[in-house]
């Protein structure tokens, strides 16, 4: 029975990440002589070196890029592209991202505010609205970006791909703040709950965490 056939998809260079450099960390540690890089599957300055070496002994361009004839001087089947390497964020700049995006959540949820305060809705309307705003709608798109309570920081500790988790969050917090908004108008107007309860029945969430 034939070995299957190991592949690597890329170019990959340094801060790539995942099952990719991981398949060439193992061929750089088979290589001769062998690399004996930690397999985390992180392209860092250890897996740079080796990449850079081996290309070097190999006469193939020691520019760090695993790409078509690294692989094939590696003995593995290349399925990427020739195009520019596949980066993945670093921790730093997702870290970064989820800041600027909070930064720009929390714009939004002041200028609620003053919009809720101008509502003419009642005292207690208004109370109810500002602490669903804080907590239900801000609170919880804030704690999910910068990794506090129960979360991950976009995703670092559970998905690859940091705008998947980040594109929700804001979703979710726009979702909210479309709830709490039309509350506040209806209180305002008077017609209590009417559009509230439109709202709530086509979105699967309530004004309160249960």
């Amino acid at each position: 029975m034939s070995s299957p056939v190991v592949t690597l998809n890329g170019p990959l260079t340094q801060g790539s990440t995942g099952p990719d450099v991981q398949t060439l960390q193992t061929a750089l540690n088979n290589a001769a002589p062998p690399a004996s890089l930690v397999v985390d599957g992180k392209f860092g300055p250890k897996t740079d070196k080796a990449l850079r070496d081996f290309q070097q002994r190999r006469a193939i361009k020691p520019d760090g890029i695993a790409g078509p004839a690294t692989a094939k001087a590696l003995g593995v089947a290349y399925i990427g592209s020739s195009g520019n390497p596949v980066r993945i964020k670093t921790a730093y700049q997702q870290a970064a991202i989820a800041d600027a995006i909070s930064r720009g959540l929390e714009k939004i949820k002041e200028a609620a505010r003053k919009d809720i305060l101008k509502s003419g809705a009642s005292k207690a309307a208004i109370k109810e609205a500002m602490d669903d705003l804080d907590n239900f709608a801000y609170g919880d798109a804030f704690d999910t970006l910068e990794g506090r309570g129960a979360y991950a920081a976009l995703g670092l500790s559970k998905s690859w791909d940091p705008g998947l988790d980040a594109n929700v969050d804001v979703t979710r917090f726009a979702l909210r703040l479309a709830i709490i908004a039309t509350y506040v108008q209806d209180q305002g107007k008077g017609n209590v709950h009417a559009v509230k309860r439109r709202i709530e029945a086509s979105i699967p969430m309530r004004l309160h965490v249960s």
